[in-house]
């Protein structure tokens, strides 16, 4: 997951936005993403759409943090 929000996103525009180019990028389904992220693939889903909400604990902390 952490390769998928990276640096090297664009640095505008929505989580979700940003959530499916980085899915694009790393060539994941959506299903397969959300089996590596351990969500549903709902929530993927949503997460991309705009209608869900991103909560700290659905994603993993950085390194070193």
């Amino acid at each position: 997951m952490e390769q998928l929000v990276s640096a090297s996103l664009p640095s505008r525009g929505s989580f979700g936005a940003l959530l499916r180019a980085g899915r694009h990028r790393a060539n994941l389904s959506q299903e397969q993403l959300a089996a590596r992220a351990e969500l549903s693939e709902r929530t993927v889903r949503d997460l991309e759409a705009g209608t869900g909400r991103p909560r700290a604990d659905q994603f993993p902390r950085p390194a070193g943090s």
